[in-house]
């Protein structure tokens, strides 16, 4: 796991089919790698005695001295000193810091996640322009991994909800929010899909209460208040919701529940899974998307896309830009 940012430091890891047989020889091979891999990458300044090295010759050495390896096989696991990445990213006037573990995702290039967490950045503001501005962006994230997304949006919310399966990209994804400085996000560990079922079932009950109390109030099922099925429902009261999927897309439960918001935010690296997505949610229209070629030489692609809900984007008081 190679970082792309200057500020990284390689972790390496080597699978073994047999069992690691002492651990104490191999933390000590591993240390001596570490060391052979600092002299052959500092060889070069070390010759020339009549020039001081580079800025980029001291960076790249001090990276190779603090090249990490993971050794791995059947049962059991070997970290020499650390086995994670710490990536740093720009967002704007931001530096955000990342730490990925071993064997995690991480962003293959460094601008390119800028980009993209920049352009999810500006569509959050427009979110917050159409609700209530005292009270702020409340954003639910799906699939959040190591809150690659969660730290950068973060500033653009009131509060950002982030769920994520994977324990260990939930520990990530803490540690992550705290090394930011993040107070207003939390990670969540829970299965999208059975996340997504429970929630969708809440917002369904919202509904048919919001329902009721409007055809009670006024005699008639009044459209304008009482229909429309937007997450503004008590507790949490959510406004936009962003989804990160795997390749494959989203599940069916994830999709019924997408219908419930008003601003549906979409990251995929496979335009595939997008196109039959987007064509499943037709409770909602495009207005925004972005493209950008982070996987060169390669059929995937990452799209960025906003929907939003056909009544509201329907609205002539409401306005979208499509940057």
């Amino acid at each position: 796991h190679a970082p792309v940012s200057p500020a990284g430091e390689p972790v390496v890891t080597l699978v073994y089919g047999a069992r690691i047989a002492d651990a104490d020889e191999w933390h000590r091979e591993a240390t001596e790698a570490r060391r052979a891999i600092h002299v052959e990458s500092s060889s070069t300044s070390i010759d020339r005695d009549d020039e001081a090295p580079s800025p980029k010759e001291e960076d790249d050495a001090r990276r190779a001295e603090a090249i990490h390896f993971v050794g791995r096989c059947r049962g059991a696991t070997l970290v020499s000193e650390r086995s994670s990445v710490v990536e740093a990213i720009h967002v704007e006037a931001d530096v955000v810091e990342l730490e990925f573990p071993e064997g995690a995702f991480s962003h293959p290039s460094t601008r390119a996640n800028e980009r993209s967490v920049a352009w999810l950045r500006r569509r959050l503001r427009e979110v917050a322009a159409t609700t209530d501005a005292t009270r702020g962006v409340h954003l639910l994230e799906l699939y959040c991994g190591a809150a690659n997304h969660t730290v950068a949006l973060a500033p653009a919310c009131r509060a950002v909800t982030a769920v994520e399966v994977d324990a260990t990209l939930v520990a990530a994804a803490r540690r992550n929010l705290e090394r930011n400085g993040v107070t207003n996000a939390v990670a969540v560990a829970a299965d999208a899909g059975r996340f997504s079922k429970r929630l969708e079932r809440r917002l369904r009950a919202a509904e048919q209460r919001r329902r009721a109390a409007a055809t009670a109030s006024t005699g008639a099922d009044d459209d304008d208040t009482g229909a429309r099925a937007s997450l503004k429902c008590e507790d949490p009261r959510f406004d936009a919701i962003l989804v990160d999927p795997p390749r494959r897309g989203l599940d069916a439960a994830t999709l019924q529940l997408l219908a419930h918001f008003d601003h549906v935010l979409y990251v995929s690296c496979n335009p595939a899974a997008l196109r039959a997505d987007a064509l499943a949610l037709a409770t909602h229209r495009l207005v925004a998307f972005a493209a950008l070629d982070a996987f060169p030489s390669t059929p995937h692609l990452e799209c960025l896309a906003h929907f939003v809900k056909r009544d509201v984007v329907d609205d002539p008081t409401v306005g979208f830009s499509d940057r």
